[in-house]
């Protein structure tokens, strides 16, 4: 879209080849409901060659290596079309912590659009927490079995192989990659309100083998808080993109119709409205954007940052795509109407790698340390 900016002519690059496949990818897709797995397979399929399967991902393991800027820009241009497509993480942490074994079966597949990740943490009944986790991979014979459910992974109902968070023999807390198309795990699908044409879901694991081999190392604590702090980042920019897309479509819908002769969109009050809308989003993906650099620079705090600038991007967007709904009056609140569909989306979105609560907690809480630091 032309509301958004780059003063680097690289990023601008990235953006527009980014939105370009994923328009064209998604031109006859049905956002309204979910999308097939083999028409998702070949989405996909047709997305590697702008880097978006393997932007995180270095070079030697036939990824694109790109900075979390050049990711970001790509994303956003792809989020135009469908936000939150998320099938870039497997392969990253494949890349980083898997054995030659896992690397060989499954980095291909999911480069290639061939194969869709996903990543299973939450559960029924105690989210992310590592002190409680019931998912669990106990010893057996021939190696070892994983048993639990999970909840809200994107991709429940299409996904290939999944990276299960869940405690180890030793009660540790373990990621294993588990093929999600063995005969004993279960998918239950959820109806959500936003993001229709994904699924999200229940996945149970009853007794699913597990390999040696399919246990992740572990990746050292900056290694970690530098993966969370992209996610936030990128779910920021995608929110960003969304809200501008809510923008676009009242005023298109407002250009349509007249109040006392006149064509909405000309008057004033209707023109300061979507200029203090759109400026708003564009702070909050300067925000974003700012994050992506300093998690290039992985300088000190990014993860506060990124938690920062998700939470104020995700409320900031909420807003706005709320008032565009408002907007269209009721022309807006017509079922299946593009602002409807787009505020949907950007709430489901809001609650992808930690609420809005939770990511201004981590902020604030670093803002008071540091402020305490300099007195």
């Amino acid at each position: 879209m032309d509301t958004q900016y780059f003063a680097d002519p690289h990023l601008a690059e990235l953006h527009a080849v980014g939105a370009a496949l994923a328009k064209s990818a998604f031109h006859a897709a049905d956002l309204s409901k979910p999308i097939p797995a083999d028409e998702l397979h070949s989405i996909f399929a047709s997305l590697a060659p702008t880097g978006y399967l393997g932007g995180l991902v270095a070079k030697a393991d036939g990824g694109s290596e790109m900075s979390g800027e050049e990711f970001g820009a790509l994303l956003e241009g792809v989020a135009e079309a469908a936000p939150y497509l998320s099938n870039h993480n497997v392969q990253r942490e494949i890349a980083l912590a898997g054995s030659s074994s896992l690397k060989e079966k499954w980095l291909g597949p999911l480069l290639e659009g061939k194969a869709i990740g996903t990543i299973a943490v939450t559960e029924p009944s105690g989210g992310s927490d590592l002190e409680h986790l019931h998912t669990r991979v106990e010893t057996r014979d021939d190696g070892y079995a994983l048993t639990g459910q999970k909840l809200w992974a994107v991709h429940t109902m299409t996904a290939d192989v999944a990276i299960v968070l869940a405690k180890g023999p030793e009660g540790e807390p373990i990621r294993v990659v588990a093929d999600l198309n063995h005969e004993s795990v279960r998918r239950q699908q959820i109806p959500t309100s936003g993001l229709r044409f994904l699924t999200f879901g229940l996945l149970q694991f009853m007794n699913t083998p597990i390999a040696e081999d399919d246990i992740l190392r572990d990746i050292d604590d900056d290694a970690i808080a530098l993966m969370v702090a992209t996610d936030r980042a990128l779910t920021a920019i995608q929110a960003t993109s969304v809200a501008q897309r809510a923008i676009h479509s009242a005023v298109k819908q407002l250009s349509t119709r007249r109040i006392r002769g006149t064509v909405v969109t000309e008057t004033d009050v209707i023109r300061a409205e979507i200029g203090r809308m759109s400026a708003s989003v564009e702070a909050a993906r300067v925000f974003a954007y700012h994050a992506l650099k300093f998690i290039d620079m992985q300088q000190p705090g990014v993860e506060a940052l990124a938690a920062g600038a998700k939470s104020h991007a995700t409320d900031v967007c909420s807003k706005v795509c709320n008032e565009a709904v408002e907007l269209c009056a009721a022309e807006g609140l017509v079922d299946g109407s593009e602002v409807i569909r787009l505020r949907n989306d950007l709430q489901m979105l809001a609650t992808g790698h930690g609420t809005s609560l939770v990511s201004a907690l981590k902020w604030g809480e670093y803002v008071i340390d540091q402020s305490q630091i300099r007195r």
